[in-house]
């Protein structure tokens, strides 16, 4: 017997390969792929919708990153000091948005992925 752990019961899928195949084997792969893409789609959306309404919630912030946030701000304000005229500054206000909307993107794809991983992980321990 495989160790299989996905976010469909096997005997569910093998009920509706069984019903529409004439091979069993291959429809049944086929029909895990498809549903496992499918699920990973709705629960996307899920943590998605779940990330926003509780981001502006979460108030833990270690030393570590008040350490991290408090030397970036250090080291942006240098910088900007340095710069010569207001296109230059203009200029890295453009870079400081884009990395900002990078680690927004980056933070929102770690926790869409660790809701899907923690949804198959739940459902390893329930089989």
């Amino acid at each position: 017997m495989n160790y299989r752990i996905a976010m469909v019961a096997l005997d569910n899928l093998f009920k509706v390969a069984k019903e529409n195949s004439k091979n069993l084997g291959e429809d049944l792969n086929y029909s895990t792929e498809l549903y496992e893409a499918g699920m990973k789609d709705v629960l996307r959306e899920v943590a998605y919708k779940k990330l926003l309404e509780i981001e502006h919630t979460f108030q833990y912030k270690s030393q570590e990153y008040k350490n991290a946030g408090e030397d970036a701000v250090n080291s942006y304000d240098l910088l900007k000091e340095q710069l010569q005229n207001q296109n230059q500054q203009s200029l890295l206000l453009d870079v400081e948005a884009a990395y900002n909307y990078l680690a927004a993107l980056e933070s929102e794809q770690h926790f869409i992925r660790g809701y899907v991983e923690g949804y198959k992980f739940v459902k390893e321990l329930n089989s």
